[in-house]
């Protein structure tokens, strides 16, 4: 049954959907399909409405609330971001309807292992390759689709296998996120409780994941709002915008955003990541997507 949510604030659900926070959408139907949650999501949308549909999940407004930040008036949020500074403010008003997606977080976590110097298409190309090689396959009504695989089962994943599917140099990557997680070594769900610098810290004790990815499952999977990923486009931006153009180490970029955006330093992010990439590609807003973060 479709279930219509009144959405506050800008809402564009293209450009939320297809600027590189999550990677298992594609149009359907005049509208989107996805799997997250391990459910499918059919979704279109209208002024001031987000209209959800699922053959299989009960609570699909409920889901969409949480994952598309909808609790969050983005009218005041995007005031407060223009009170930050003009760069900010070009930002925002470049994308209004910008949201930030708040996604499983071993989806975040093998998700952005995997967007280590890759792009957009190729990142959704390899999570389906993984989905259908090692993914439950679900079923409801007239609908099919693949879960993503658990960390338990990549655990027991040949590296060979994973090179064949196109993970490249990443499988070692994968198997050592998938291992410490199934083992319990690594608690997604009680990163919840540790500071942001602790969560970030465990987050890095995976072979493979370094500041950013660790600061994008930071962002995109646990909420946290004062995480800053920084790639090579929001190193551009910075360093064009507040650094005069000068080359300018990430640690210093890292000292810069804590101080000048705070705990709105992940809504920051994701508005100048989207400005950034779009001003240097020269792209319409729905099709600056090529690169990852």
């Amino acid at each position: 049954m479709k279930q219509d949510i009144t959405v506050k604030g800008p809402f564009d659900l293209a450009s939320t959907l297809l600027s590189g926070q999550a990677f298992r959408w594609e149009k359907h139907s005049g509208g989107w399909a996805g799997v997250a949650s391990g459910h499918l999501f059919l979704l279109s949308s209208g002024p001031g409405l987000l209209i959800v549909e699922s053959p299989s999940c009960e609570d699909a407004a409920g889901w969409a609330r949480v994952y598309f930040d909808l609790d969050t008036d983005y009218d005041i949020l995007c005031e407060r971001l223009r009170c930050l500074d003009p760069t900010v403010s070009r930002a925002v008003d470049y994308a209004p309807g910008l949201r930030l997606l708040r996604q499983e977080p071993w989806e975040a976590l093998l998700s952005f292992i995997l967007s280590t110097n890759n792009n957009i298409p190729r990142i959704k190309q390899l999570v389906s390759r993984l989905s259908l090689h090692w993914g439950e396959k679900r079923s409801a009504g007239d609908h099919c689709w693949w879960v993503l695989p658990s960390p338990s089962v990549l655990a027991g994943a040949a590296e060979c296998e994973l090179r064949e599917c196109g993970v490249g140099y990443r499988a070692p990557f994968v198997i050592d996120a998938a291992k410490k997680v199934s083992s319990g070594e690594i608690d997604l769900a009680r990163l919840d409780s540790l500071t942001t610098a602790g969560a970030r810290e465990e987050l890095m004790g995976i072979k493979g994941v370094g500041r950013k990815v660790a600061d994008c499952v930071l962002l995109f999977g646990l909420g946290r709002r004062d995480a800053f990923p920084v790639d090579v486009w929001i190193k551009r931006g910075l360093e064009q915008h507040y650094f005069d153009g000068h080359e300018t180490k990430v640690r210093a970029l890292h000292e810069f955003a804590a101080s000048q955006f705070a705990c709105d330093a992940g809504y920051a992010q994701n508005y100048l990541f989207y400005f950034t990439r779009g001003i240097h590609t020269g792209k319409s807003r729905r099709t600056r997507v090529r690169k990852s973060r």
